[in-house]
């Protein structure tokens, strides 16, 4: 196994702390013992517990981002990239409570409060992922949303089609004309696929964004806080991307 860096082992050892203790009783000399270091050895990575938390912070929501992006990648429709990535997010607090139930909410205000332009910008990199997936991947519907077509069966077809009368030229040549002239049947375009407004999708990410946030508060029973989850993005995500109806050429 490669060996851990010494930098991560101090950061490892702080969380640990963060948990165990909550943040205002952690002090950097619970972080020294955590570490089995030496005390010079964890102040040359981390001089105090607030840039302790600021580091465990980023590197957490760094890994967040990353695996945020994978996960809008890999999935498909518009809908499942934005459960994917508030998925991530969702997780991320679930760890911390399952690793720190009696602190858990302790530890999310004071990263907030020693991090807040990583939180932001944490934040704000998850809203450009919801963004993009609910314009630039919205013509993708998924697979329950699409109308069946139903096989024609060619004979009815052909049984139904409309018998052609003759008609006699000057000439006495037969000519056949349709008994329903085509241009009376208006052309009907094809149903457009979905696609939220610019406007429409940055608000929906906010709410989106919120909603999830909302659900962070009470973790107790995490399989009901992600099938909550699953059922608010599929309301909120289909009312952004409201299917417009056919139109008439």
């Amino acid at each position: 196994m490669p060996k851990v860096p010494s930098s991560q082992l101090v950061l490892d050892a702080a969380y640990r702390c963060f948990c165990r203790n909550g943040y205002r009783r952690t002090t950097i000399s619970d972080i020294v013992e955590e570490a089995r270091m030496s005390r010079p050895t964890v102040y040359k990575y981390v001089g105090s517990k607030e840039e302790a938390i600021v580091k465990v912070v980023r590197a957490r929501l760094e890994q967040a981002a990353e695996a945020a992006e994978a996960a809008a990648r890999d999935a498909g429709t518009a809908e499942e990239k934005v459960l994917a990535v508030l998925a991530v997010k969702l997780e991320v607090a679930i760890r911390l409570w399952r690793d720190s139930h009696a602190h858990a909410q302790e530890l999310l205000l004071a990263a907030t409060a020693q991090a807040p332009d990583l939180v932001t910008a944490y934040t704000d990199r998850l809203a450009e992922l919801l963004l993009s997936a609910l314009t630039e991947n919205a013509s993708q519907v998924a697979p329950e949303d699409t109308p069946e077509v139903a096989s024609e069966d060619t004979s009815q077809v052909a049984s139904d089609t409309p018998e052609v009368a003759p008609k006699n030229t000057p000439e006495g040549t037969p000519e056949a004309t349709p008994k329903h002239a085509p241009e009376d049947t208006p052309a009907v375009t094809p149903e457009a696929a979905p696609e939220a407004a610019p406007d429409n999708a940055r608000q929906a990410a906010t709410v989106l964004l919120t909603f999830t946030r909302g659900l962070e508060d009470d973790l107790r029973d995490a399989d009901a806080v992600r099938r909550e989850l699953a059922a608010g993005v599929r309301m909120i995500t289909r009312g952004a991307l409201g299917r417009p109806a056919p139109t008439l050429a």
